[in-house]
């Protein structure tokens, strides 16, 4: 592995013969790193692999437009107050981190739009009732 700038490899010597898999935590958000591996036995070391480059998690795809669910007129002589309701799926790529939470905005009449829900105490929220 190299040290995740494109710099130097170091090595992560694994004695074993049945591991087919192996992993690398405390990773940055952001940044690629770069394998290649060979092989030791009895009679020698194999040349190394082709260098298999990784960058680990960006940002996330864009989901897709909210759906409208719901609406209400209201009926203010018992204090229900109209409202509009919609609904949204997780995005179809979140490129290798999760979702920490949604932001939802609003414009009124074509205006600036603001925003109206900050989802990121709650990211398997996915509706939210205006």
């Amino acid at each position: 592995m190299d040290d995740c700038k494109n710099g130097a490899f170091s090595n992560v010597l694994l004695i074993t013969t049945s591991a087919v898999s192996y992993v690398i935590s405390n990773l940055t958000p952001g940044i690629t790193c770069r394998y290649r591996m060979k092989v030791d036995n009895i009679i020698g070391t194999s040349p190394y692999s082709d260098i298999l480059s990784v960058h680990y998690a960006e940002v996330p795809d864009a989901p897709l437009a909210p759906k409208y669910v719901a609406r209400s007129g209201g009926d203010l002589t018992i204090d229900l107050s109209p409202f509009i309701t919609i609904e949204w799926e997780a995005p179809f790529e979140t490129n290798g981190a999760p979702v920490l939470g949604y932001k939802v905005e609003m414009s009124m009449n074509t205006g600036s739009f603001e925003k109206t829900y900050d989802g990121s105490s709650n990211p398997v929220k996915k509706s939210f009732k205006f």
